[in-house]
């Protein structure tokens, strides 16, 4: 059981533990006034959340004057990006909503297309430029900024973070494509696993970044990315990888630190996954580790119990 103090309120926390879900039984207490209350615990626990089947309205986000659009991402404000056919029959990148799309342009050729939006409307995604090759951009509504490469000459945004950091593909001097991180001032290389590929899916508010990179043995393993340790296997930083054969893609890491991506299991299926971060086991900074859901659930579960 556990108790704490609400206002005027004191309340017991008995815990049960049921087949699907963490609950528990919230009784509360103000003067000689008692209210009993289930109250499920499962998005803290990391269970299945119990709620009412979701539904929808649909919006119909119209073109740009062509017979084509669609959606790639969207922030928190209800923003949109993605391409769409213009009545030229050119494709553009275009941030939009309920009240219609802006074309966002193009840096001289007639391809634009949007993959990322952040929460302050800042586009990223590839664009071809008057020489016909693909460059990664930064762009909003008052027009494209070209990221640059590698060194090579194409490269592509795939996300971008509330800091306008962006992450993608790059080919470099050498005709090879590398994940990166980037700003309007230029990218910087993240380098591999060891092989001769790499690219960045997704990116935090922490300039922490997940993709994928080839090995030497040009097997493809999902990766974590940031500042203080380079590029991290993440098939290293996973407790127990019971069950699966490989985690080969990372494509999205929250704020907190969740990624998930896709892996081949044991029986050679793919499947998703979440990883979990796990508490630090020492003083000094040490690589992530990472817990699947249904095992942090039950970590949590037995500290509550102890208590």
């Amino acid at each position: 059981e556990m108790r704490f103090v609400t206002g005027v309120q004191t309340c017991a926390l008995p815990i049960l533990n049921t087949k699907r879900y963490l609950a528990t039984l919230l009784v509360c207490r103000s003067g000689r006034n008692q209210v009993s209350v289930w109250v499920m615990l499962a998005a803290l626990m990391g269970a299945p959340v119990a709620m009412a089947l979701p539904t929808y309205s649909i919006t119909d986000l119209g073109t740009l004057g062509g017979n084509f659009s669609e959606g790639r991402d969207i922030n928190n404000n209800g923003q949109v990006t993605g391409s769409a056919r213009n009545g030229n029959g050119g494709i553009r990148a275009f941030s939009g909503d309920t009240n219609g799309l802006i074309d966002l342009g193009t840096l001289g050729g007639s391809v634009s297309r949007g993959n990322g939006i952040n929460d302050n409307g800042q586009v990223t995604g590839s664009v071809i430029n008057g020489n016909f090759e693909s460059r990664a951009f930064i762009g909003d509504a008052n027009g494209l900024t070209d990221l640059g490469t590698l060194g090579g000459n194409s490269s592509v945004g795939f996300d971008i973070n509330n800091l306008g950091q962006v992450t993608g593909r790059s080919l470099n001097s050498s005709g090879v494509n590398r994940a990166f991180i980037g700003d309007a001032s230029g990218l910087t290389d993240l380098g591999t696993l060891g092989g001769n590929f790499a690219e960045g899916f997704g990116i935090n508010d922490n300039g922490q970044v997940v993709g994928r990179s080839r090995l030497v043995d040009g097997e493809f393993r999902g990766f974590l990315w940031d500042a203080v340790y380079g590029m991290l296997d993440l098939n290293d930083l996973v407790n127990d990888l019971t069950g699966w054969q490989s985690l080969g893609f990372a494509f999205s890491i929250n704020d907190t630190g969740y990624i998930t991506g896709r892996g081949i299991t044991s029986s050679g299926v793919n499947h998703g996954f979440l990883l979990t971060p796990g508490d630090p086991v020492a003083s000094v900074p040490e690589p992530p580790t990472f817990l699947r859901s249904e095992e942090h659930t039950s970590e949590l579960q037995s500290r509550i119990s102890s208590r």
